[in-house]
């Protein structure tokens, strides 16, 4: 019977589903318990906050994460009593109320109270539950736009390689175009490994803004790294760069020279083959070669 019950309110449609729930939400125990919680989460219904709000906090591990988890989906709604449940739940509920009040942010951003994410995101990115940590990182910054740059460089340069990896995916998808101001003005100064990481990422966003920065790393240093940004000036150069991968084409070392080639051939655009075309008539007989390869 008690089944049944459990049963017939998740197909209940309309206003009588809620009432429905709230009875039933007394009578059942244990796995029908932990249904019917999913149940008012997923028709996320801020009416029944009231009856989850104190089910976090539930001896059973299972109707606690169940809880958390509707009280993230029904939304901000939720949010409070996720945030008292955040510092008592004990450790094996306490990552379901931390991915359920990311779940709340984000509901914050979509309504566009950044503020309210912000502040979300910056508790969460302190929280002792690792996957959460690094999601309420990324959220930090992308709920601040382009004022969460400083904090985005922040993760680039520290030590910690999740946090960095993630960075790479904000480097990416973030729209600000002073993103690539600001890490054209730091990936100098970066370790090499790191260097090629952004390089990479700096190219996949395509701004030429970078591009001087770019092409200054081809000159000298590490070879992986000169590697890299010869390869990323495909994608962020322009004829002002044929002068140095023709040079780079000659006296390179082999690695360097072979992508100095790759990128002269790619490289795309009628001021690019008008720029390989005067090559032909330098006296530098090398570098005649390189142009009609």
């Amino acid at each position: 019977a008690e089944a049944d019950l459990v049963i017939g309110t998740v197909l209940i449609p309309g206003a009588a589903a809620p009432e429905a729930m709230h009875q039933a939400l007394g009578k059942v125990k244990g796995k029908l318990l932990v249904g019917m919680i999913n149940s008012l989460g997923n028709r996320r219904l801020a009416a029944a906050v009231g009856d989850l709000t104190r089910l976090p906090a539930d001896s059973d591990p299972a109707v606690a994460q169940a809880a958390a988890v509707a009280l993230g989906k029904i939304g901000p709604a939720g949010c409070p009593a996720l945030e008292q449940a955040l510092d008592k739940a004990p450790a094996p509920v306490r990552p379901a109320v931390a991915q359920a009040l990311l779940l709340c942010a984000e509901a914050f951003v979509a309504q566009g109270k950044c503020p309210e994410a912000v502040a979300l995101y910056d508790r969460l990115a302190k929280t002792d539950v690792k996957a959460v940590r690094i999601a309420a990182a990324r959220g930090a910054v992308l709920a601040r736009q382009a004022a969460g740059i400083p904090i985005l460089l922040e993760q680039i340069k520290g030590s910690d390689p999740d946090l960095f990896r993630a960075a790479l995916v904000l480097v990416r998808e973030m729209p600000a175009a002073e993103v690539a101001t600001a890490l054209a003005g730091e990936v100098a100064n970066l370790p090499a490994a790191k260097q090629v990481l952004i390089v990479e990422a700096l190219a996949d966003r395509g701004d030429r803004v970078a591009t001087p920065a770019v092409l200054a790393l081809t000159a000298k240093g590490d070879a992986n790294v000169r590697v890299a940004a010869i390869r990323a000036l495909t994608r962020l150069g322009n004829a002002s760069a044929v002068p140095s991968l023709v040079a780079l084409a000659i006296g390179g070392e082999a690695g360097v020279a072979q992508a100095a080639v790759g990128s002269l051939a790619t490289l795309a655009g009628k001021d690019v083959d008008a720029a390989i075309q005067a090559v032909l008539d330098t006296p530098d007989a090398k570098a005649r070669r390189v142009a009609i390869d």
